[in-house]
């Protein structure tokens, strides 16, 4: 309040301070929809399946419409999952192989890199490519997300640090599911064996017998 020096307790006015505070809570809404995420890469059983969780937060949560997921496979990268737009522009299935794209610069180096205008760079997978700006997380050592634009710069730092928070969990998915599957593994092996020891119990219990009747 403004008060009146000379009326003593009264006011002629006030002060008002303003701030905008869309961002921050996009930026809050964003985080617990990932925490939501989250919860789900935690029941996934299969990389497709994690595939298909981090491309709909991507495209859901981070607004990443040219969104995908690229597993390796021997010497190439191999999308698992697509966003709808990214299957319109691109197809349904894209490998990427060993030395092609920036892509693998990308994941060869282990940082996440934001390209502001990809044209600008010599090695390109698709020279005749629409999409001006990239981001692409490397998910470990098995892939990658890759994010594109047609328009130039506009990868904001606030999505960029969730996504790589998405792509560390994503991350912690793939060694879990690794883990459930070597399990899985071993317990079919195992019981592969047991059967097999049956049988030749049962052999040798066949053997013996028939000298003791």
């Amino acid at each position: 309040p403004l008060y009146d020096d000379a009326n003593e307790g009264t006011t002629n006015g006030v002060v008002a301070v303003v701030t905008d505070v869309t961002k921050q809570r996009t930026y809050q809404k964003r985080l617990e929809r990932l925490h939501e995420a989250t919860r789900r890469l935690t029941r996934a059983t299969t990389y497709r399946e994690v595939g298909d969780i981090v491309v709909d937060a991507a495209t859901d949560i981070l607004d990443y419409p040219l969104s995908g997921v690229f597993f390796r496979e021997d010497d190439a990268l191999v999308s698992y999952a697509l966003a709808e737009s990214a299957q319109e522009e691109f197809g349904r299935e894209l490998t990427i192989p060993r030395g092609e794209g920036i892509v693998w610069e990308v994941f060869e180096s282990g940082d996440s890199r934001v390209f502001e205008d990809v044209t600008e760079y010599p090695n390109l997978f698709n020279p005749d490519t629409a999409i001006r700006g990239e981001v692409i997380f490397p998910i470990g050592d098995e892939g990658v997300l890759m994010a594109g634009s047609k328009e130039p710069g506009v990868f904001d730092d606030s999505r960029t640090s969730l996504a790589r928070i998405l792509v560390s969990n994503a991350e912690a998915a793939l060694e879990r599911v690794d883990r459930e599957q070597l399990l899985q593994r071993r317990e079919r092996e195992l019981e592969r064996q047991n059967e097999q020891l049956e049988q030749v119990a049962s052999v040798v219990s066949h053997d013996l017998r028939n000298p003791l009747n």
